[in-house]
């Protein structure tokens, strides 16, 4: 995962990653986290979550979903293992 840290891109292990971090997402990656985007403009494909067939223009990101066209900065409001993906695959 490429996190800001200090102004810098640094990669880290995904379980690496907690709230409050903010990550870049390339077009075409699945977002490592659920939270909120602080830069960039961009459609994701949550199909795969919500089942809408339709890529949306989003603010609020979702773990696994996919991005579609131009880069965005999501702050990490929940990391991989306590996403609401996550949570919902529990037992």
């Amino acid at each position: 995962v490429l996190a800001i840290i200090d102004g810098r891109e640094q990669e880290l292990p995904l379980d690496a990653v907690t709230t409050g971090m903010v990550v870049q997402v390339r077009p075409g990656e699945r977002f490592p986290v659920d939270g909120r985007v602080i830069d960039g403009s961009s459609f994701a494909d949550e199909s795969m979550i919500t089942g809408e067939p339709m890529p949306a223009k989003k603010e609020l990101v979702q773990n696994a979903s996919i991005l579609c066209f131009a880069r965005l900065m999501p702050m990490a409001s929940a990391a991989t293992s306590s996403s609401r993906i996550a949570l919902n695959e529990r037992p």
